[in-house]
């Protein structure tokens, strides 16, 4: 049996990138996956035929974590949900002293109010049926202060402090809340930073095991703690950095 067969997974920001990446990642361990996103169902055809074929039942549904409305819709829609990925996430660039207050408040909106929104409205099912698995998806610039995304950065230390402060208030109720953290991933959301000469070589050059990230090291970890190998985490952030944190 595979270990999340039967098991219904909601995946936050799931039309690419990290989130696609766990959504291939679980249905292949048997999960039916829900994957949301702000995208329409038509943006998933070249993906569902490809995760359908690992779990015939998954599907995909519009939601947008920064309306309540719109996740109270998927919430409704479901009759049990064991576990949920916040995946959705964005970033906004810029100096400190010029940053825009309305960038501020839409990356909060999304990394931090939108997972809160979302681990409390499906985390309430979870506690009345005394089991279920959150994973956070924060950063490792939650942990490591850089310059030039104030905004991000803020956002993910607070995501961090958001998945102790639940996985405290939850585990004598059944359910496990996790993070991982992961280094720059090359995704859509990087792809401006990926496209720059000098990027890549002076990010290796920061990273002890001299080795990229990728989605599929998030992918894996994240499937390691929404399922039942790690039973017995919960509170954890787990970096996924290649040592880039400890320089």
């Amino acid at each position: 049996m595979r270990p999340l067969e039967n098991q219904v997974v909601v995946i936050t920001g799931a039309a690419r990138g990290i989130g696609l990446a766990v959504a291939e990642r679980l249905a292949g361990d048997g999960a039916t996956v829900i994957l949301t996103d702000l995208l329409r169902e038509s943006d998933y055809q070249a993906v569902l035929p490809a995760i359908r074929r690992l779990s015939p039942a998954s599907r995909f549904l519009p939601m947008d974590v920064r309306s309540e409305a719109s996740v109270e819709v998927v919430v409704a829609s479901l009759e049990c949900v064991d576990v949920l990925v916040n995946c959705a996430g964005i970033t906004r660039r810029g100096p400190a002293e010029s940053y825009a207050m309305s960038d501020w408040e839409e990356v909060l909106a999304v990394n931090l109010t939108g997972a809160f929104r979302c681990c409390q409205l499906f985390g309430q099912g979870m506690l009345t049926r005394g089991q279920g698995s959150i994973v956070n998806v924060a950063s490792v610039n939650g942990i490591v202060v850089r310059e030039g995304a104030i905004g991000y950065g803020v956002s993910k230390a607070a995501l961090i402090h958001l998945t102790r402060s639940l996985a405290l208030e939850w585990a004598g109720r059944g359910v496990r809340v996790n993070a991982v953290a992961p280094s720059v991933v090359e995704t859509a959301m990087t792809a401006d930073l990926f496209a720059r000469p000098e990027y890549l070589p002076a990010k290796l050059a920061k990273i002890p095991l001299g080795r990229p990230m990728d989605k599929d090291d998030v992918a894996e970890a994240i499937r390691f703690l929404a399922g039942p190998q790690s039973k017995n985490i919960t509170g954890h952030v787990l970096v996924i950095d290649g040592g880039y944190s400890l320089t």
